[in-house]
């Protein structure tokens, strides 16, 4: 049937045979008041408060509104799209799973929005591919009416359910003639001073007092974590006071001349988490400006579907048997992410403890839950725990125990294999020291070994083509490093390391390998001083053939200073195409600004006001002419987001930071990218046979006897004293609440200094034997 030119389906149940329950005038007076009906129910849904509800309080907006709208006669109403049947009255779906069609004028269920065979492209990268769901597709339509319709938006839900994402992509959909964009990053050390110069740098005066973006466009900001500044003495936050003030008023002050500056043709976008964990309660004032929309947690179907999508498809290509394995590997895998988020809860000694749907993310394409939840892990206990988890999940899922596919009890080391190695097994001359993935014969081994994915960046120990594999003779493994560590120490311009390479060091590597290997891939490595952090990041860079950048902090080093070598380290990433690794270390924090800049690197890759006019126009110079074969605009504005792009896609950022006193908590609460947006790897004490390993190391070449293994048993010496004086340190945190670190400097020193004590010694007695 039509009405004014407009097909209106009959399917909901309320449209007569006769057309809306008559014909001719009375008709279209009706079907007029219908469709004034449905736009109100949809308004009560979305307008009032339910965009904000959570699932349970949306389902009683729902039956509130079903009630109120649901005529016995089957007139217009919410009854014939939220129930199966008037005799059954079985609850289908919340009106939150339907939208306004205009053109129908009718209720349509936003599934029907969801493309019918999606596929990723093929050669796109993984942080760039975003599975349409009902929830995004949903998400996508509300924020992109809001915009449409210069209405402030505010997305609120908990880390990982893709609130950034959905405003990135919504912003990528805007044309770029009539729009520019600015992202600001928001944590707690944002001022007001610093929202209002970021602001104004995009800006232009056109009148007096009046200021608009460059170029007549229209400019949306959308601020990312907005909750983040910290509240001020009198429990308010002056970032978010600005931006009220001009949401209200369209205008805010000159800082030097106290005159008033009104900044026109920009609109506003937000998102945030909820309160905790550093992020605060915005004022109400505030929050009554936007329209915000509450982004709950997918449910476990739309989870499957989106990695079990992208995981089916990796499989096409794959033997018949092995393509029903994507759908247990996905399952199996949020079962196993839902158990780690129940047991290992942040603490304030534990405070990484921070887990969201980035980490299932990351377990699909890149690493083994090995990488993503075991290396974050501080003891042994809570080691233990997680690999009870997996055996539980191996058996559940796969028919399989942890101990079966590995008989040392070790998690195994995974690596990528050079073609040489891979012949002579596949020949089976290496039977005895190279392993599949999962051991003995069967299905789901085969289904397993070839689902460890590929890398596509460098950082091959053993030659080219790589396979990501496990690594199961640890002497051939050692091997490859000892002499990436013998090409580096001969590389110019480096300082040789002296390194012993035990097999807790060799996991460090090839952890830090497989992470900064991959696109965009940044690391965190915690642990106390001495533990090999900056050695072992250093070379696992140079294994990737990349270059390693880090500053040098004198005594007037300062935030202009970091400055200046950010414009560096962009300049090499992204104007040179230099890989490079930013190695950042915690003692190199002389201003607390510094891990600002660093949140920012890590959230967007853009640094506010980082270059000057005329420094920006020398950048442009030098990637216009490749900006121009890629089909970029030549706006100040594409030109910039461009550089950034490139910087990304060349630089990783490896942070070395110590998890001993209060920085560490405050800084991992007050700068959530650190955690959400690297990959953390724990550096625990240094086992014995570790310390046996380097003192036997040390103590070569000198001169202590005849005695048989005199060297092993001076060497255990030192390992008694070391690990007794820690266990002695434990006892006394526990009886008097005092702390006393016993950490690797020590160790080194210990043995150094008895090195240096039997040189002494030894010339001594040369000079009594009259040798000098």
């Amino acid at each position: 049937m039509s009405i004014n030119g407009t097909e209106v389906p009959r399917r909901m149940g309320w449209i007569g045979e006769d057309g809306l329950g008559g014909g001719g005038f009375l008709g279209e007076q009706r079907a007029r008041v219908a469709f004034a009906e449905v736009l109100t129910n949809s308004s009560q849904a979305w307008r009032g408060r339910g965009a904000e509800l959570v699932v349970c309080s949306q389902v009683c907006v729902t039956e509130t509104l079903r009630r109120g709208l649901d005529h016995e006669d089957g007139a217009i109403g919410l009854g014939p799209i939220l129930w199966a049947g008037e005799s059954s009255k079985q609850a289908l779906d919340t009106v939150y799973e339907y939208f306004v069609d205009p053109k129908m004028r009718n209720w349509t269920s936003f599934e029907e929005k969801l493309p019918k065979s999606w596929r990723y492209p093929p050669n796109a990268p993984f942080y760039k591919i975003m599975v349409p769901t009902v929830d995004t597709v949903r998400y996508n339509y509300l924020v992109s009416t809001l915009v449409a319709n210069q209405n402030p938006v505010l997305l609120v839900g908990p880390v990982g359910t893709g609130k950034t994402s959905i405003a990135q992509s919504v912003l990528q959909s805007l044309p770029s003639s009539q729009w520019s964009v600015l992202i600001v990053n928001m944590s707690a050390q944002t001022t007001s001073n610093n929202v209002q110069s970021i602001i104004e740098s995009r800006v232009e005066k056109r009148t007096k007092g009046v200021y608009v973006p460059f170029r007549g466009k229209s400019m949306i900001t959308f601020m990312d974590d907005l909750n983040m500044p910290a509240k001020d003495m009198f429990g308010s936050q002056p970032p978010l006071e600005l931006i009220r003030l001009w949401i209200d008023y369209g205008f805010w002050y000159d800082r030097a001349k106290q005159t008033i500056k009104y900044i026109r043709e920009m609109f506003l976008m937000a998102a945030m988490g909820p309160p905790g964990g550093g992020r605060t309660v915005i004022s109400p004032r505030l929050q009554s400006r936007f329209n915000m929309i509450n982004m709950t947690f997918p449910t476990e179907s739309q989870i499957i579907r989106i990695f079990g999508t992208m995981i089916n498809q990796k499989l096409q290509d794959f033997e018949e048997e092995v393509k029903p394995i994507g759908n247990v590997v996905t399952e199996a895998t949020l079962d196993m992410y839902n158990t780690v988020v129940q047991r290992f809860l942040p603490t304030p000694t534990k405070i990484h403890y921070l887990f969201n749907l980035r980490d299932i993310s990351k377990i699909s394409p890149q690493f083994p839950a090995h990488r993503v939840f075991s290396d974050r892990l501080v003891d042994v206990a809570d080691t233990e725990a997680f690999m009870a988890i997996i055996s539980d999940k191996l058996g559940s899922f796969f028919d399989l125990t942890f101990h079966h596919l590995c008989p040392s009890k070790r998690p195994p080391i995974f690596g990528e294999l050079g073609a040489d190695v891979r012949a002579r097994r596949s020949r089976g001359t290496e039977s005895q020291v190279w392993g599949p993935v999962v051991g003995g014969p069967g299905e789901a081994d085969q289904a397993f070994e070839t689902l460890i994915p590929s890398s596509h960046g460098p950082g091959d120990f053993l030659k080219e083509p790589k396979v990501y594999e496990d690594l199961m003779d640890l002497t051939v493994l050692k091997s490859a490093v000892e002499t990436a560590l013998n090409e580096y120490n001969l590389s110019p311009s480096v300082v040789p390391m002296q390194l012993v390479l035990f097999r807790e060091a060799i996991e460090h590597i090839t952890r830090i390998v497989r992470v900064i290997g991959q696109p965009r891939g940044n690391m965190l490595l915690v642990g106390i001083g001495g533990s090999g952090r900056q050695s072992l990041a250093r070379l696992a860079s140079s294994i990737c053939e990349y270059t390693t950048f880090q500053i040098e902090v004198t005594k007037h080093y300062r935030k202009q200073e970091f400055r200046d070598d950010i414009k560096c380290l962009y300049r090499q990433a992204g104007v040179e195409l230099k890989t490079t690794s930013f190695l950042f270390v915690d003692t190199q924090i002389a201003d607390e600004s510094f891990l600002e800049d660093i949140n920012n690197i890590l959230s967007s890759g853009e640094v506010p006001n980082l270059y000057k006019t005329d420094e920006f126009e020398e950048i442009q110079s030098y990637i216009i002419d490749q900006a121009r074969v890629e089909q970029v605009p030549e706006s100040s504005d594409s030109l910039f987001a461009y550089l950034i792009e490139r910087v990304r896609n060349n630089l990783h950022i490896v942070l070395c930071l110590s998890p001993i006193g209060d920085p560490f908590r405050n800084w991992i609460r007050q700068y959530p990218a650190l955690v959400n947006c690297t990959t953390i790897d724990w550096f625990s004490e240094w086992p014995q046979e570790a310390l046996l390993e380097v003192a036997e190391k040390y103590l070569l070449g000198v001169d202590l006897g005849t005695q048989e293994n005199i060297h092993r048993k001076v060497a255990q010496i030192f390992v008694t004293m070391h690990w007794s004086v820690a266990q002695y340190s434990q006892k006394m945190l526990l009886e008097l609440r005092r702390y006393n670190y016993v950490t690797p400097t020590n160790y080194l020193e210990l043995v150094s200094g008895y090195k240096k004590y039997e040189g002494q010694q030894g010339t001594c007695k040369a000079r009594e034997a009259g040798v000098f």
